[in-house]
């Protein structure tokens, strides 16, 4: 046998702690737990020389009064007749004896296995077929080994998923509610602790060579009380009276080992690891059944609700989520409005400088003069409209607007002479 895998604390200090490392620590030791338990098992003792030996002599008895009734009756006369056949006590005493043989017979079917106990000791384990036992003075136990399945706190379709305060419909039940953990280094709302509406699915098989281990351990229910769980657990199922205290324990051991796992983890955390923790919550299930002499087949989470707070904070945060995305949306609207804005009074501004550089062209040529002289003589036209034109060579600038005014008066006057003439 290998040594017991380590286990690790949960510690949300250590900087190296994670909670899936916990997990995985955890799942290692309850396996090998499981493990070891299995293979130094010591199957409860059996006395079947106690059966055999309390059989012989009832069986010796009643041959016995059978002999001596049919003895006396040769001897008394009958005491009435019926039908003219004669009636004698000893009769009666023959009838006693059959009906008592006849209680004692049981029909074991391959889907069911019994025992019988003799004041509370395993005394033998029976098989299939047609068997007889001393009536009254054993204990026949009989139970199915197919599976039973247990759906904790109640059937699906019966759990009450409302919150606390509400009221809760007739006939159903509440999910068990565990109060999860909390994780300090995370900022979602699922990291905050939570109360959360559980519910689990359990499904147990009788382990036939542990059968002893089930009554012993688990004592039928009661009429008033295996109604009740009928009702909450199983609904209409039909389930023995022993297995429904089965679920019972079931019940009470799931929300306890619940509210231990869970109440380390957030519900964040739960839902991340979902696999890990119904792994883990198998394996803790599983080690306590073994004493039951039930093999568990399968245990799980089948649901984690939050509740209507947490909801709450949820719609809270996607409502802010949406109205910050549609102020982001609006924002980029407008900023490509004005560079589409932008770029028209660009196309626009683009346009008119082309064709005032074309216009300036025409009368370089038409003038004959240079380029700077156009430049010069169009600032003073901008100037005598009271524009905003810049002479940007201060008074260098001014004597070239001055000389291309004197120009275009010289070509002015020179062109009007050629007109008289």
């Amino acid at each position: 046998m290998t040594n017991t895998p380590k286990r690790i604390s949960f510690d949300r200090d250590d900087k190296n702690f994670t909670v899936r490392d916990w997990l995985e620590t955890e799942i290692a030791y309850y396996e090998d737990l499981i493990e070891r338990k299995e293979s130094s098992y010591e199957t409860t003792t059996v006395s079947e020389w106690l059966f055999w030996t309390i059989s012989a002599v009832v069986v010796v008895i009643l041959f016995f009064l059978a002999g001596v009734t049919m003895f006396t009756n040769w001897l008394l006369p009958p005491v009435a007749e019926v039908y003219g056949v004669a009636l004698n006590p000893q009769w009666l005493v023959l009838v006693l004896i059959f009906i008592y043989l006849a209680a004692g017979l049981r029909q074991i079917d391959t889907s069911e296995v019994a025992g019988l106990d003799f004041a509370g000791k395993p005394v033998l384990q029976l098989g299939n077929g047609l068997k007889w036992y001393p009536w009254l003075l054993f204990k026949l136990s009989i139970e199915t080994v197919h599976l039973t399945q247990g759906e904790l706190p109640g059937d699906a379709d019966r759990i009450f998923w409302g919150e606390e305060e509400e009221e809760m419909p007739s006939g159903m039940v509440r999910p068990i509610f565990v109060l999860s953990g909390e994780n300090p280094r995370g900022g979602l709302p699922s990291d905050k602790q939570i109360n959360l509406g559980v519910s689990m699915l359990v499904k147990v098989k009788i382990i036939q060579d542990r059968f002893f281990d089930l009554i012993i351990n688990i004592a039928p229910v009661d009429e008033k009380n295996g109604q009740m769980i009928r009702d909450t657990i199983t609904g209409n199922q039909s389930v023995t009276p022993r297995l429904l205290e089965v679920l019972r324990h079931l019940r009470d051991t799931s929300s306890a080992f619940a509210s231990a796992l869970v109440g380390k983890l957030s519900y964040n955390e739960i839902t991340h690891n979902r696999a890990l923790v119904d792994e883990l919550y198998h394996l803790r299930v599983k080690l306590e059944v073994l004493d039951w002499g039930l093999d568990l087949k399968e245990a799980r989470f089948t649901k984690f609700n939050p509740g209507h707070t947490y909801n709450s904070d949820l719609q809270k945060r996607s409502t802010a989520a949406s109205e910050r995305d549609a102020t982001i949306m609006q924002a980029e609207g407008k900023r490509k409005a004005l560079m589409l804005e932008g770029e028209g009074e660009a196309s626009k501004r683009r346009k008119f400088l082309q064709a005032e550089a074309e216009g300036q062209q025409a009368i370089r040529d038409a003038l004959e003069i240079s380029g700077d002289t156009v430049i010069a003589a169009e600032v003073g036209k901008e100037i005598a409209k009271g524009g905003n034109a810049v002479i940007a060579d201060g008074i260098g600038g001014l004597g070239a607007l001055f000389a291309a005014g004197t120009e275009k008066f010289k070509k002015t006057k020179k062109g009007d002479s050629a007109d008289t003439e």
